[in-house]
């Protein structure tokens, strides 16, 4: 029942994100906690989440990004501009709680 309950949830979450304007999706999609924010973009189509993503800055995005799935990501970062895409890479490669990751 937990399982239905938390599949409703999360389709609900994901779906205000497939239909909102992205004017006002983006600052909701900043402001989840970081395991919400990570099923959004899991659950968007890549355009979508790209699209969603490119919007924020480059350290908001690598810190959702770096908890996506590397084959997930590389489809994401493909839609971005090839210089934004390599900064977003670079975040993500920092390790953890290091200046650069910050």
């Amino acid at each position: 029942m937990a399982q239905l309950a938390e599949l409703s949830d999360r389709a609900t979450l994901v779906g205000v994100f497939e239909d909102g304007e992205l004017d006002a999706t983006v600052p909701v999609l900043q402001h989840l906690v970081l395991p919400a924010a990570t099923v959004v973009v899991e659950s968007l189509e890549s355009e979508r989440a790209a699209r969603m993503l490119r919007q924020m800055d480059p350290a908001s995005a690598a810190l959702i990004l770096g908890r996506v799935d590397t084959q997930r990501r590389e489809e994401i970062l493909s839609s971005f501009p090839v210089g934004d895409a390599a900064e977003v890479r670079e975040l993500i490669s920092y390790p953890a709680d290091t200046a650069g990751s910050l």
